[in-house]
């Protein structure tokens, strides 16, 4: 067996209890850093790392209850609120993830944005 054939995936599973344990230890220390008047390039990594993983949360979260026409309930929209409203990326990938939450909580596709519908 070759070691990097055993290395070479992308995704891996992992339990949202994991998940959601990550992400408030992440947050503590985040409000630790910031009452500590700490700055750190670390801290604004830490943060940009857990936005992507709750995106990804997020996203597994609307594609189960979401959809076109679909009411999304408030215990849902709130604390995803951040993903669904943060400013659209210039980046064509992560716009278009930024996009499909959007559409997938109920959202209106407008203008240059609409040819992703097809592909969602």
């Amino acid at each position: 067996m070759n070691l990097s054939d055993a290395l070479n995936f992308t995704t891996v599973s992992t339990p949202v209890d994991i998940i959601r344990e990550l992400v408030r230890v992440s947050d503590a220390m985040l409000i630790e850093l910031t009452d500590l008047g700490a700055a750190a390039p670390s801290a604004a990594d830490l943060r940009r790392v857990i936005q992507k993983l709750t995106a990804v949360y997020a996203t597994e979260v609307l594609e189960r209850v979401g959809g076109p026409g679909v009411s999304i309930p408030p215990a849902i929209e709130v604390p995803f609120r951040p993903h669904l409203t943060s400013p659209l990326s210039d980046d064509q990938e992560i716009r278009r993830e930024q996009l499909y939450r959007r559409w997938l909580a109920g959202a209106r596709l407008t203008g240059q944005d609409q040819h992703y519908i097809p592909d969602f």
